[in-house]
């Protein structure tokens, strides 16, 4: 059991409401599970929003039994009233504008549109992106937030020093609905070193390149470790490590990378380890990419379709197609 703060135990009680009460409890559960001795602030929460298809679970047309018994993971109904932090929507189930057009049945739609009602008269902000940092969603160095976009941890944590780890969709509900996460992974500071060091043998040259680059690291990282990497690399833009990371964040599931003189926590080598050792080394070379972009590269003439936009395009991006 965590130690709590009066507050804390206050919300408990139910001083604060049942909606309260029933996410805090969710938190200190999962606090006691994760081994957290204690629970922090959480400032920001990015959240999965609207009729997924997993909501289907519960087949009550009653939106706080939906939310309660899918979101809330409590068979008590309670009323979703607002949030306890800023809250922003992830990528929507459906376009909510043309969703005739994709297939998307009446039901389907009106489902999805009532519970964002639900979810915006409580807070919500509607952006409907993986991308939120390019929606206003920007945590300072050392802020605690929580997402459900696994690339988003990655390169919010990365880039700018900001707290979280890659939590479930309910977890973060409960956050931002309570205010308050486990301590626990990247929420501290001494958890952050990197464990893993990969380095870098030539300059990415491109989008592509740092896309390919960070698939090549991630397929070699173990799981929730800590990637580090070190090189020249150049002075890699937004859409370049956004590319770099969500590719890293798919195949090695790792929450934080440093990049030596580039991310704020890896201004050298030994603050990115944070004075440990490299529990292993790597070099990529210009081969391993180019092993990389065969692994992915079509042999058929024709193509059947193109997927553009994931993560979601920059407005420069959408300008360039």
């Amino acid at each position: 059991m965590p130690r709590l703060t009066d507050a804390e135990k206050s919300v408990l009680d139910g001083r604060e409401g049942p909606l309260k009460r029933v996410a805090l409890q969710f938190i200190v559960d999962y606090a006691e599970v994760m081994g957290a001795e204690r629970l922090c602030d959480v400032t920001k929460a990015h959240l999965f929003a609207g009729a997924h298809h997993y909501i289907d679970a519960c087949t009550s047309d009653d939106i706080d039994e939906v939310i309660s018994e899918m979101l809330l993971c409590s068979t008590e109904k309670v009323s979703l009233d607002c949030f306890a932090c800023y809250a922003q929507a992830d990528v929507g189930p459906t376009d909510p504008v043309r969703w005739q057009q994709l297939g998307v049945s009446p039901e389907r739609h009106d489902r999805n549109r009532v519970i964002l009602e639900k979810y915006t008269k409580a807070g919500l902000y509607p952006a409907a992106t993986c991308t939120p940092y390019l929606s206003g969603f920007l945590p300072r160095m050392g802020e605690h937030y929580v997402s459900t976009e696994s690339h988003a941890v990655t390169l919010m944590n990365s880039l700018w020093g900001a707290c979280a780890n890659a939590d479930g969709i309910e977890a973060a509900f409960c956050s931002a609905v309570c205010g308050k996460t486990p301590l626990w992974g990247n929420h501290i500071m001494s958890n952050r070193g990197g464990t893993h060091h990969f380095r870098v043998e030539f300059t990415p040259q491109n989008v592509m390149e740092w896309d390919l680059l960070g698939y090549v690291i991630g397929s070699r990282t173990p799981t929730h470790s800590t990637p580090v990497l070190s090189g020249d690399l150049g002075t890699p833009g937004m859409v370049e490590l956004k590319s770099c990371f969500a590719s890293m964040a798919t195949t090695g599931g790792a929450e934080l990378r440093h990049i030596i003189g580039v991310t704020p926590e890896a201004t050298d080598f030994d603050r990115a380890f944070r004075g440990r050792k490299a529990v292993a080394e790597e070099v990529i070379t210009p081969r391993d990419i180019e092993e990389a972009a065969e692994l992915f590269a079509g042999t058929d003439e024709a193509v059947d379709y193109v997927s553009l936009g994931c993560p979601h395009y920059s407005i420069d991006q959408v300008r360039d197609v």
